[in-house]
């Protein structure tokens, strides 16, 4: 079982969820994976994505977040209010295939974020079934590896972003 302190086997987790900086064309704001550089209006985050907007003010920039969701933050950046937003990978992509943001707005190569998510339960059911759970915890990481599971993602994907 996965103590406090101890090193998170991502290999092992169910899915990972990437959030993503989007600057608008033109912009020469740039992330580095670990800051801001050039940045010179608020980051742009939709309202209610808590971490992000902690993960934000960890870093001392100014954030906007009264646009309820991407769309409306993306629009801001073409309307001049802000040179950069932050959201999900898969959310963004969607709308840069959008003809009303293709080619006005870009991603960023560097995550914002890369965290993993794991299957859970409680610590009493792993007490009971160690071995189980380990052995579950397994097959997840070996599923994940196989061409044919990542196809299907990247199959996933492509219908998403598709216009």
């Amino acid at each position: 079982m996965q103590e406090l302190g101890a090193t998170v086997d991502a290999a092992r987790a169910v899915n990972s969820g990437r959030s993503m900086v989007f600057r608008r064309v033109g912009s020469k704001v740039e992330w580095d994976g670990q800051r801001f550089s050039q940045l010179t209006t608020p980051v742009l985050v939709p309202f209610g994505m808590v971490m992000l907007h902690d993960h934000l003010k960890s870093l001392e920039v100014a954030i906007d977040n009264s646009g309820k969701t991407m769309e409306t933050n993306f629009a801001k950046m073409l309307a001049g209010r802000a040179d950069v937003a932050v959201g999900t990978e898969y959310h963004g992509r969607e709308l840069l295939a959008l003809p009303q943001f293709a080619g006005k707005i870009e991603e960023l190569p560097q995550p914002f974020t890369d965290a993993p998510y794991f299957l859970v339960t409680s610590r009493r059911f792993y007490e009971a079934n160690p071995q189980l759970m380990e052995k579950l915890w397994d097959t997840i990481g070996r599923i994940r590896r196989t061409p044919a599971y990542q196809a299907s993602q990247r199959k996933a994907f492509d219908e998403m972003v598709k216009p």
